[in-house]
């Protein structure tokens, strides 16, 4: 995720999640490859899981709030 300040300054951050890819589709929720992403701590895809466990785990979620850090910084 990325974001450039007003002046330019520029603030780069990554977020990551490593899992498997699912054999079938598993969970209603989400959108995407979110049926098929298969997070072995928890023992589900994140179709699965509430949007807001989800949130809490996913690359996008690590991301934002590097993000929001970053800028706090």
């Amino acid at each position: 995720m990325a974001l450039i300040r007003p002046g330019g300054d520029e603030i780069v951050v990554r977020g990551e999640v490593r899992g498997e890819i699912a054999t079938e589709l598993r969970g209603t929720n989400g959108f995407g490859y979110d049926p098929l992403f298969f997070y072995p701590p928890i023992g589900k895809t994140f179709g699965e899981i509430p949007e807001e466990e989800k949130n809490a785990l996913s690359h996008r979620g690590r991301a934002a709030r590097a993000l929001i850090e970053a800028m706090r910084a």
